[in-house]
């Protein structure tokens, strides 16, 4: 084989392995990059300092039907919900609750209570 073709052969190949090395590495990036998205994502709920900082307690309002669907997933929550007066505790079932008193055109304003070390201990809706 001429010696001129050699060279073009193994600088073909030379630029072929480049091409995938680039490639690979684009690629493994833009992982990382999502996986590191959703870790941010995870971590902005945990903290609390993020989350009290996007929207200040008290300036928020919601309808009755807002805080019956907030209710009805209260297990996640581990924190009890008092809505007028009547505590919610977590690990309640819904047909345990009475949820009556709770006018579903109403508006009410959202209250956080926190321990000393900013843990939430209730979430308290007044109207």
């Amino acid at each position: 084989m001429d010696e001129r073709v050699r060279h073009m052969i193994e600088v073909a190949v030379a630029v072929i392995v480049l091409l995938v090395v680039i490639d690979l590495f684009i690629v493994s990036n833009q992982m990382t990059h999502k996986g590191l998205q959703q870790v941010y994502e995870v971590n902005a709920w945990n903290d609390r300092d993020l989350r009290t900082s996007i929207k200040s307690e008290g300036d928020y309002d919601v309808t009755g039907a807002d805080i019956i669907s907030v209710i009805g997933s209260i297990a996640q929550f581990d924190v009890p919900i008092i809505v007028e007066g009547n505590r919610y505790e977590p690990g309640s079932s819904m047909e345990d609750m009475d949820l009556s008193v709770i006018i579903v055109e109403k508006r009410y304003t959202e209250r956080v209570e926190r321990s000393s070390d900013g843990a939430i201990q209730a979430i308290i809706y007044e109207s």
